[in-house]
């Protein structure tokens, strides 16, 4: 953090990564850095993102989570000129929309003749639920 020109943060929101970027994390920036978030708002601060913004400690942030969505003209982060806002929407390339569907039906042939994917999170439900419908 100390450091680093940018921070970028790339993590799933879960119990563990909340807050992750805290205010003290923050406050160890660098007044030349920015801060890009891509993950989810409850992994960062977004009070002490904003804090640091307004007061200049940092030198911007490229933001497309929010605490509040979809934040508002008025939604103080909104407000601040060095903040580049985008929408959070990394499955709406061209290659996603035409893509996404065959890589969906591979994975659902791979189910239907009993091979197992590697996308099923939750294998212990999943193969209690198959089990139940093929009873």
């Amino acid at each position: 953090m100390k450091e680093s020109d940018f921070v970028t943060i790339h993590v799933r929101a879960l119990k563990e990564t909340e807050n992750m970027v805290n205010r003290d994390l923050i406050a160890m920036m660098k007044p030349t850095a920015y801060f890009i978030n891509t993950s989810r708002s409850s992994v960062a601060d977004e009070k002490a993102i904003y804090n640091a913004l307004k007061d200049k400690r940092i030198a911007g942030a490229a933001l497309d989570v929010f605490d509040m969505e979809p934040p508002g003209k008025d939604y103080p982060l909104v407000g601040l000129e060095n903040v580049t806002i985008t929408p959070h929407m990394a499955g709406g390339s061209n290659d996603a929309f035409l893509n996404s569907p065959k890589k969906l039906a591979a994975e659902i042939i791979k189910l239907w003749d009993g091979d197992k994917s590697r996308f099923i999170i939750n294998k212990d439900i999943f193969e209690n639920t198959l089990k139940f419908f093929k009873n």
